[in-house]
């Protein structure tokens, strides 16, 4: 009776290590399925970017390099970016941080000095000038 009982308990224990290992091939089956779908959905993803002809941001993006070290010479600018892109009909964008001892009149007379000259230069384009002090802006020109 003992004997009986020690086989049907090893039977036992057997059938539950045999199942358990069977069911983390599942799991693992399972998971290489739903990566294989996800690859497939971005390949498919990119696919359709090609065929649509997706444009590049970074091919409608360029910079004026003269005008903006012109900026960064001005007395009391610190920092420039300027950006000129033809996208959504076509913008010259302008960010420059001033340094504390200029007021906000001083940055918008630098402000309206190169949003002008930009527009002379970007007929087609709108200019958006903005000039910072400590990451908030005090002036602002834009022109269409």
């Amino acid at each position: 009776m003992i004997k009986k009982f020690k086989i049907i308990s090893f039977i036992g224990a057997l059938a539950l290590v045999l199942s358990a290992c069977s069911g983390e091939q599942e799991a693992n089956t399972e998971e290489k399925g739903k990566t294989n779908e996800v690859e497939k959905k971005q390949e498919e993803k990119q696919e359709k970017q090609t065929e649509q002809n997706a444009v590049d941001k970074s091919d409608t993006v360029s910079k004026d390099e003269d005008i903006q070290k012109e900026i960064e010479k001005e007395k009391g600018v610190s920092q420039v970016s300027l950006i000129v892109t033809e996208d959504s009909g076509g913008f010259v964008i302008v960010d420059f941080e001033v340094d504390s001892n200029i007021n906000k009149e001083q940055a918008k007379q630098i402000a309206d000095k190169y949003a002008k000259k930009l527009k002379e230069k970007y007929k087609d384009l709108q200019v958006d000038v903005q000039a910072r002090k400590s990451g908030e802006t005090i002036a602002q020109v834009t022109l269409k």
